[in-house]
């Protein structure tokens, strides 16, 4: 894949925090791509090909999805077509009397196979037609005749072991979609976790199918979307679940481990609430085990209280609380606005983003400083449709939670890995990474949870209280 450094023009799009697939035959990638006059004009990494940019240019966050070059593949296999024609349909028979009809008529004309039939849509269950397998010896000479030997051997087995056929049980299938593309490393690392656990605990019995991220649910939908029952469960935002479970946003500031949420009650009490909804409280997407999620990036050094009172600082919903609580003035902004603030500087730094994210978007070619620690718990989490949840019998809700459990350690795991990668990242990017004074780091973290909590008790006066105490520890 070239990097066509120059040829980025003024009024090109932008295609940032993608998996670009050049499918050449270096199996090159790439995170951005600039589109110009109709032509790919630059493909590289996030911060090159946004700086070559310059201002003037459409952006388009990809937030991890897939590019692939257009191609077409007509894909027909042209010899099974051509047999499937030559064979004879069974596709609309029902039971084993009407196999054996157009066998003979077929038998009758020429030698050829049938194909097509479906045990699932005869009524009267290939697998139960004892009474009718005395037919097959009496067809033996026709069936030899076609070319069946081999589909009537099969017939015979099958009619003859009945109660080994009816054990077979088809997995109980459950859909499911999330605020995050599935290409997301966050996905990655559940369906590791959740989905192959979930599936090896079951034996089996379940199955799993995402039906997509932002691109299929908008994330403010999707807990309806979850309660209505279009899916099954689905990944949210904590603060976007309260809009129907009010009070489940404070799970970001909890300042214990999720083993311990599920020892002293924490799971059991957000389930109540949950269910409250319509939905029953799987657990967490992605623990933060330093309880340090989000992250302070600026472009002016902050070094004392008194200078973040000075700043402009940007973010998302679940951050603003906290960074009114320091006394900067608050300017709202969408996570896909973040690099453009801070590239035009109509923000002094921002306080609503992960490591991650941050870097995925390219953000660190406009950042000079990340002050430490970060703060916070994570506030992505799982829930299920309460009704969907009920019909599961209790050894497979057993194997959902247990699953969920392993998960929220494989993803944790991960979470810290892909922290240190894009600690590392901003390094390269000469962003300067330092640590603030103890006394100024305790009141920035105490601060945070603070001002969050007198939010909550605010907006959620019945259940803050309790939600609180659980989440600092006690029972």
């Amino acid at each position: 894949m070239g990097n066509f450094a120059g040829k980025v023009k003024s009024d090109q799009i932008i295609f940032f925090n993608g998996d670009i697939l050049a499918l050449d035959s270096k199996n090159s990638k790439a995170e951005a791509l600039a589109i110009a006059g109709g032509s790919i004009a630059q493909v590289g990494r996030n911060e090159e090909i946004r700086k070559a940019a310059g201002q003037s240019r459409e952006l388009i966050d990809l937030r991890g999805r897939t590019v692939l070059p257009g191609f077409i593949d007509s894909h027909v296999h042209f010899l099974a077509t051509a047999l499937t024609a030559a064979g004879i349909d069974l596709s609309e028979t029902r039971s084993i009397p009407e196999i054996l009809e157009k066998v003979e008529e077929r038998a009758k004309n020429t030698p050829r196979a049938g194909s097509g039939f479906s045990v699932s849509l005869c009524p009267d269950s290939l697998l139960e037609a004892n009474d009718e397998c005395h037919l097959i010896p009496e067809k033996e000479e026709t069936m030899k005749k076609i070319g069946i030997v081999c589909f009537a051997l099969s017939l015979t087995v099958a009619c003859a072991q009945p109660a080994l056929a009816q054990q077979k049980v088809e997995p109980i299938t459950i859909n499911f979609a999330g605020f995050i593309p599935g290409s997301h490393p966050e996905m990655i690392g559940f369906n590791k976790g959740f989905v192959s656990k979930a599936v090896e605990l079951s034996k089996g019995r379940l199955a799993f199918r995402f039906r997509g991220g932002p691109e299929t649910f908008a994330t403010p939908d999707l807990p309806k979307v979850t309660q209505s029952g279009i899916v099954d469960f689905s990944i949210n935002l904590a603060g976007v679940a309260e809009t129907v479970c009010p009070g489940v946003g404070a799970t970001t500031l909890s300042r214990i481990s999720v083993d311990e949420e599920r020892k002293n009650g924490t799971y059991a009490y957000m389930d109540q609430l949950c269910n409250k909804g319509g939905l029953h409280y799987m657990g967490r997407l992605t623990p933060a085990n330093d309880l340090q999620f989000f992250q302070l990036f600026l472009n002016k050094k902050v070094e004392k209280p008194e200078d973040l009172k000075k700043l402009r600082i940007g973010t998302a919903t679940a951050a603003r609380a906290l960074t009114e609580g320091w006394g900067a003035a608050v300017v709202n902004l969408q996570m896909t606005d973040y690099y453009t603030a801070m590239e035009r500087n109509t923000v002094d730094g921002v306080s609503g983003s992960t490591l991650t994210n941050w870097v995925n978007s390219g953000c660190q070619a406009v950042t000079k400083y990340l002050a430490l620690p970060g703060y916070l718990q994570s506030s992505g989490f799982i829930m299920m449709n309460l009704n969907t949840w009920n019909k599961l019998s209790p050894d497979l809700q057993r194997s959902i939670t247990d699953a969920m459990a392993y998960s929220e350690k494989v993803n944790a795991e991960i979470w810290a890995e892909d922290k240190a990668k894009s600690m590392q990242k901003l390094r390269d990017a000469k962003v300067e990474i330092y640590n603030l004074s103890p006394d100024t780091a305790k009141w920035l973290v105490d601060t945070a949870y603070e001002s969050t909590w007198a939010y909550q008790q605010k907006r959620f006066p019945d259940v803050t209280p309790r939600l609180k105490t659980l989440l600092s520890g006690g029972k």
